[in-house]
């Protein structure tokens, strides 16, 4: 399958980068230079992913990442965040807005192409096709990426989703955070791991009581998600 890659990118030289990068990793793409732009094109070109610029005129980077998020056409497309802004700061609110990865200008194009195939394996992988999980009363569905409790539904990033997955799919057993990281995120940095405690608190509010109960601390290691 030929993935559709939309960049989004106001810099002629970056956005010349990306789309080389892309390409170079067998991609189809395409190209928005601002904001207002790429969400037209989300919604009528339908990309299988956006590489997304932070600072753009118009509606920034994280405004458009929240804006799909919020939105059930565009919570499920997978979306890599690539940026100049290095500050850590800069990084948890990428994060935190519900980018799914997060690379930082200057990059090399092999890193991208890397992380973009991790990304979208944990998106499109067929070996997912009609398994549900079930723990207590919450339920995982895979091929339809949904997420209910007691039969409601629950609105979850990709991340979240991917977090609970991994969770779920190991429940009763301790995972470091380093873990979870490399799992859901497909890479290791040890400074972001603190993004791990921020999904998980969101996680687990979404959840409801079955998030606060079964999603467990296990301190100065990681989580356990209780089965019993």
């Amino acid at each position: 399958m030929k993935y559709k890659i939309l960049v989004v990118e106001d810099s002629k030289n970056d956005a010349e980068q990306l789309v080389a990068a892309c390409q170079q990793g067998g991609f189809q793409t395409s190209l928005a230079d601002s904001g207002e732009k790429a969400l037209e094109m989300v919604w009528t070109w339908k990309p299988d992913m956006l590489l997304l610029d932070l600072a753009l005129p118009g509606i920034n980077g994280k405004e458009v990442c929240r804006i799909l998020r919020e939105d059930d056409r565009g919570k499920a497309i997978p979306l890599i965040m690539v940026s100049a802004a290095k500050d850590r700061g800069d990084i948890l609110a990428g994060f935190a807005a519900g980018t799914d990865d997060y690379l930082t200008k200057p990059f090399e194009p092999q890193e991208l192409v890397a992380r973009m195939n991790a990304v979208l394996r944990r998106y499109y992988k067929k070996n997912g096709e009609g398994e549900v999980l079930r723990v207590g009363k919450v339920s995982l569905d895979l091929s339809k990426h949904r997420v209910e409790v007691g039969g409601d539904g629950v609105k979850l990033t990709g991340k979240e989703f991917g977090l609970l997955e991994v969770m779920m799919k190991k429940s009763g057993r301790v995972l470091s955070r380093q873990f979870l990281l490399e799992y859901v995120w497909g890479y290791e940095e040890e400074v972001l791991t603190r993004t791990i405690d921020m999904h998980i608190a969101r996680l687990r509010q979404k959840l409801g009581d079955e998030g606060r109960e079964r999603i467990q601390t296990v301190e100065r290691f990681g989580y356990r998600f209780s089965d019993e």
